[in-house]
């Protein structure tokens, strides 16, 4: 994991809870920050998921730009698909 997912994915998992999701819900791997970015319908997580995903993978993907997603998923599919 690289250093700056040691902010993304605790920031994410924090706002996340705070929202009132049960904890099985919060993301806590590439998969689930990725499934995040596909389908959950509220902005202010899909955002964050997108500063979680930079951190973890060290790519520099805007924020919203879901072609740049599915084009470094495409690249690295065991990363993606595997919680």
């Amino acid at each position: 994991m690289k250093r700056t997912a040691q902010k993304g994915m605790p920031t994410l998992q924090s706002f996340m809870l705070r929202q009132g999701r049960p904890q099985q819900s919060v993301a806590s791997n590439l998969h689930d920050v990725v499934q995040l970015i596909y389908y959950d319908s509220d902005l202010n997580v899909v955002a964050t998921a997108f500063a979680a995903f930079r951190g973890i993978t060290g790519e520099s993907v805007k924020m919203f730009d879901f072609a740049a997603i599915t084009s470094w998923c495409s690249q690295n599919q065991t990363k993606c698909q595997n919680p």
